[in-house]
């Protein structure tokens, strides 16, 4: 919380705000509620007094994404299909990176690779939904349960990062902890609904 504080990262921040509210959430315990202002004061002190400057528009300023994504949208239009392999931007857009992994994706992967990236992030939620809202967190080993919640988390911090950084990106750090936590949970999220199948079957 300390480091993600000081990075002022608007993005990590939002992440952290959606993390801490699914762990609560998941956690079911009420004594974590009183945690809750202290990360809300941290999140308002470093996103919008330190980074934002009190400024609510400099708040959600993209500084200067949406050229950056106008240009790779351009790029896109030369090869659609297939993409113009990795860190195609970086090479073809004098440095510079999406800032988007869903653009990411495409650009690097074409029309192809976005859908495999996309799908992969609807799945992994698709799959997840069930445990979030409709209480089958139980179902899991109560000595597994602490893990699966962090899995959960780390993809919902993830996730929110997606939309302004490039958690896509296949050289950076996103991509190898998001898909582990994906793979893991589908080894574990799978398990009781296949047991339901062969009780069901027997």
């Amino acid at each position: 919380m300390y480091i993600i504080s000081q990075t002022e990262s608007r993005s990590a921040l939002t992440g952290l705000a959606i993390i801490t509210m699914i762990v609560f959430w998941l956690r079911g315990n009420w004594k974590f509620i009183l945690i809750g202002p202290i990360f809300a004061h941290i999140i308002w002190l470093s996103g919008y007094k330190l980074r934002a400057a009190g400024d609510f528009e400099r708040l959600f300023s993209l500084t200067g994404r949406e050229m950056t994504w106008s240009q790779g949208i351009d790029l896109v239009v030369t090869s659609p299909i297939y993409g113009l392999g990795f860190q195609a931007d970086r090479l073809m857009l004098e440095f510079q990176h999406m800032h988007n992994a869903y653009l990411q994706a495409l650009i690097q992967g074409g029309i192809l690779g976005f859908i495999f990236f996309t799908g992969a992030i609807l799945l992994a939620w698709k799959m997840i939904f069930p445990y979030l809202f409709l209480n089958r967190l139980k179902r899991i080993p109560e000595n597994q349960r602490p893990l699966a919640i962090e899995s959960i988390a780390m993809i919902g911090f993830l996730t929110a990062r997606s939309f302004v950084e490039s958690t896509g990106a296949f050289f950076g750090i996103d991509l190898l902890i998001l898909l582990p936590h994906i793979c893991y949970l589908q080894l574990l999220l799978k398990e009781p609904n296949n047991k339901e199948k062969e009780a069901v079957s027997i």
